[in-house]
């Protein structure tokens, strides 16, 4: 699960950045075990629910939020089925057994999904259901070859976030060209934290990988 507490954001984002890259995720999914809740292996209701619990706690901020935007999906609704059907009617993929309580779905074009920071660019779809099959948590990475086209995407969905939600609650790096291109695993992260809702943009310098990882997360804080 994912833990994000003060001033260990960034390793922890980096970390997400790192760990979805095909040979890293190939070893945690032969563990078992995945340090982002992607586990490979099921776990019960009960144990799934407390630990979706306890990423809440570490999330949380003040108030309620206003809007939860969530890439065109609904925090608290969404079913693995609602995400399957919209899966087949927008050329996705997805993977992951119902008992594991998420689903990894390759888009060929993120830009169908509403708000999303890049158009025409293939991506990955990570989502966390809870024990009633409610959508809890969704993610979208995608990988860009050009820095400026990673800044200009998380600047435009900032901007998006801060109209609409308010404030951002935390910000680490910069988003921008001249920073991120300082070295590998160089990253600029942004959240929104409320009582209820918590929401995570983020671009990380990938190094002799040869891209930068973009990244948005939204999340129902809700127990």
């Amino acid at each position: 699960m994912l833990l994000i507490i003060g001033s260990t954001v960034v390793g922890v984002c980096a970390l997400a950045a790192v760990a979805h890259t095909p040979p890293v995720r190939h070893l945690f999914m032969r563990s078992g075990t995945c340090p982002l809740g992607f586990t490979g292996s099921p776990v019960s209701a009960a144990d799934h629910d407390k630990s979706l619990q306890r990423a809440a706690q570490a999330l949380r901020g003040d108030g309620p939020a206003g809007v939860k935007p969530a890439l065109g999906f609904v925090l608290e609704q969404t079913s693995r089925q609602d995400v399957l059907t919209w899966a087949q009617q927008h050329q996705a993929t997805c993977d992951g057994k119902p008992e594991t309580h998420r689903l990894e779905c390759k888009v060929t074009d993120i830009g169908s999904l509403p708000d999303s920071a890049l158009e025409h660019a293939p991506g990955t779809l990570f989502l966390v259901f809870n024990s009633g099959d409610k959508l809890k948590r969704v993610q979208v990475m995608a990988h860009v070859a050009a820095v400026v086209d990673a800044t200009r995407a998380m600047n435009a969905v900032l901007s998006k976030l801060t109209l609409h939600v308010g404030k951002p609650s935390h910000e680490t790096g910069q988003p921008s060209t001249a920073y991120l291109e300082g070295g590998a695993l160089r990253q600029a992260v942004t959240e929104y934290r409320y009582a209820d809702f918590y929401a995570q943009v983020s671009v990380t310098n990938m190094g002799h990988l040869g891209y930068y990882s973009v990244s948005q997360m939204y999340q129902s804080l809700l127990d």
